[in-house]
């Protein structure tokens, strides 16, 4: 009877992978959410970390460039290309070499002026964590060497390359914290420079209790803002080399963390996202509600039921890892 419940349960599971749930997750609705809610801290470290014993998994160093980002804006921003930038939680696969009971993860901030906004400090955020199913390869988009990406903020054929092959499976929890409030923000509201204290600024998000992740197998973790607002967007710190002219692996000495790659979630995940190219918005009122929706989070289960992608637009996760630490539990 056992197996057959389990049978059952995956099932109904894989149909509210395709529906999703009507839930407001955290505050409550009529309906329940399938997630439960837990804390997680998150703590200042500084301009400095030492990768210590107890770090098991990580990719240390990041490109001194690039302004790659969480954000999650209650009023979004149009792009001339023909969309409104759209709301991102940003996140990394990470595969354990033995059974590990997890503490914590590292992460940093980037390394330009739009580092930490000014509502960031106080702000709801949350950590989400996946099991990753399947055998990953890459897709190579129709575009091998020797051609031009479709997509992308480069022109090489890795451009726009993508993992096909895996499904994820979220953690029944999300864990819940708020970014510390003694991280100086680097821009004011008037986008001003502020202070150059929060760039490249360690952070880490710790478990009240360690949990068990298991040898070899394949993980990833998500992170965001919980909630809209105004200058609600952090940078990461992150190494990606999709520009190198080679040809796809997960695998070989351009690969930033062997076997793993970055993944994000932005919007109500369409893609490839509907674009209406333009200096300023269209007045049509159907294209811009539908432009705002593909752009906005969905409403608390929504939002979580939906699956990581490597593929983005203009730019793609595939050979990206970000700088990341995690460290287990130590007496």
């Amino acid at each position: 009877m056992k197996n057959y419940n389990s049978i059952f349960l995956l099932f109904l599971f894989s149909i509210n992978m395709h529906i999703g749930f009507a839930s407001n997750g955290i505050k409550g609705t009529k309906t329940e959410s399938v997630f439960k809610y837990d804390t997680i801290y998150i703590q200042s470290l500084g301009k400095s970390y030492i990768k210590a014993d107890k770090v098991t998994e990580y990719h240390s160093g990041a490109d001194m460039g690039g302004n790659t980002s969480i954000r999650n804006y209650d009023k979004l921003i149009w792009k001339k290309s023909g969309y409104f930038q759209r709301n991102r939680d940003l996140g990394q696969i990470f595969i354990p070499k033995k059974d590990t009971r997890i503490q914590s993860v590292v992460i940093r901030t980037g390394p330009t002026e739009n580092a930490v906004l000014y509502n960031v400090p106080g702000a709801k955020m949350f950590m989400q964590f996946y099991e990753v199913e399947g055998t990953p390869h890459i897709n190579d988009n129709g575009t091998p060497k020797g051609e031009k990406a479709l997509h992308g903020f480069t022109e090489n054929h890795r451009g726009d390359d993508f993992i096909d092959g895996v499904k994820y499976l979220p953690f029944d929890t999300i864990y819940t914290g708020i970014f510390p409030e003694n991280i100086p923000i680097t821009k004011n509201e008037n986008n001003e420079v502020f202070d150059n204290e929060g760039k490249l600024h360690y952070i880490r998000w710790s478990f009240d209790q360690a949990k068990l992740f298991k040898k070899d197998v394949i993980y990833a973790f998500v992170f965001g803002f919980l909630e809209p607002g105004p200058g609600l967007r952090i940078t990461v710190a992150n190494t990606n080399m999709a520009a190198i002219a080679d040809v796809p692996s997960l695998n070989d000495d351009h690969t930033p963390y062997k076997g793993g790659w970055s993944i994000r979630r932005e919007g109500d995940g369409t893609l490839p996202p509907t674009m209406y190219p333009g200096p300023v918005p269209t007045d049509n009122d159907s294209i811009i509600y539908q432009l705002k929706k593909e752009s906005k989070f969905g409403n608390g289960d929504k939002r979580f039921m939906l699956p990581p992608t490597s593929d983005g637009f203009p730019d793609v996760d595939t050979y990206r890892a970000l700088e990341f630490y995690i460290e287990e539990y130590s007496e």
